[in-house]
């Protein structure tokens, strides 16, 4: 059964930079819309470099919801590089109209690796007791990354990619870790950036020479009589405890689809873990 304390709205794909569909325009009645006719989202998540997503949500009324936001990278060598970051931060929450935000997660958290790393933890934590944020993440790529900054910084949350092929982070004793730390858990890339959504051969060329993990995984669909939908949520049937979810959508037509499928009682087979960082990892894609 799918343990999920929250489930989050996504904005990258507002802002048209998410995804191999990226170049589609999300309308604002497009937003309200799933805002409106969705009461399990009681959370957005967005991005200082969500900029056009970012203008859009300014002309929503978000005081009744939980906004998180990610801080991007920064110089940390340049002078006065603190001030200009509590600026931005201060800026962009006046610009959204909230009172705080419940989670600033760090989105290049290689700062807290680098040698300048006792400028933006001194910077987050100014942050968090000024009550500019409830709480401090960080967004990361891979467990090594996760275990390399957990050695320097525990943050409240953290907030990692999983889907049906990328299970790294289910992997025991990172998740007891956590647990163990009392950090929350927050899963993005569900859908992998919208490929386990589409039918194979309407993916681009670079894709083309994973044929056979997709293979597998329509086969799989198909003789469970799955929705891509409903085969993609399966995979939280792994997580053994209690996580949040984030999800991005175009509609209001497809975020009603993935609550009424959150619920997905089926197990994944183990068949369709992939490790290669080229399929999973989107920064990692060449597709024009």
């Amino acid at each position: 059964m799918i343990k999920l304390n929250s489930i989050v709205l996504g904005c990258a794909r507002f802002s048209g930079v998410y995804g191999i569909n990226s170049k589609k325009n999300i309308k604002l009645n497009s937003i309200k819309k799933i805002l409106k006719n969705n009461k399990k989202i009681r959370h957005i998540d967005t991005a200082i470099n969500y900029k056009n997503a970012n203008k859009k949500l300014e002309k929503i009324n978000l005081k009744k919801y939980k906004v998180s936001s990610k801080i991007p990278f920064y110089n940390l060598s340049k002078p006065l590089v603190e001030e200009k970051i509590y600026k931005d931060i201060s800026s962009h929450k006046s610009n959204l109209k909230i009172n705080n935000f419940e989670i600033l997660y760090l989105h290049a958290p290689k700062m807290i690796l680098s040698k300048k790393r006792d400028k933006i933890i001194k910077i987050l934590k100014t942050l968090k007791s000024e009550k500019i944020t409830k709480k401090i993440g960080l967004s990361v790529y891979t467990p090594s990354e996760l275990n390399s900054l957990l050695k320097i910084f525990t943050p409240d949350v953290v907030q990692v990619p999983l889907n049906i092929f990328d299970r790294r982070f289910l992997e025991k004793k990172l998740i007891n870790k956590l647990y163990k730390k009392k950090i929350e858990i927050y899963f993005r890339s569900i859908f992998l950036q919208g490929i386990l959504l589409k039918n194979f051969n309407d993916l681009p060329e670079y894709f083309k020479k994973w044929k056979k993990i997709f293979k597998k995984w329509e086969d799989w669909l198909k003789v469970k009589k799955l929705s891509r939908v409903e085969g993609s949520l399966s995979v939280l049937n792994l997580v053994s405890c209690k996580s949040n979810l984030i999800i991005g959508v175009e509609s209001n037509t497809q975020s009603n689809e993935i609550i009424k499928s959150i619920n997905s009682k089926h197990m994944p087979p183990f068949n369709l873990k992939y490790n290669k960082e080229n399929l999973i990892n989107p920064s990692k894609w060449r597709v024009n």
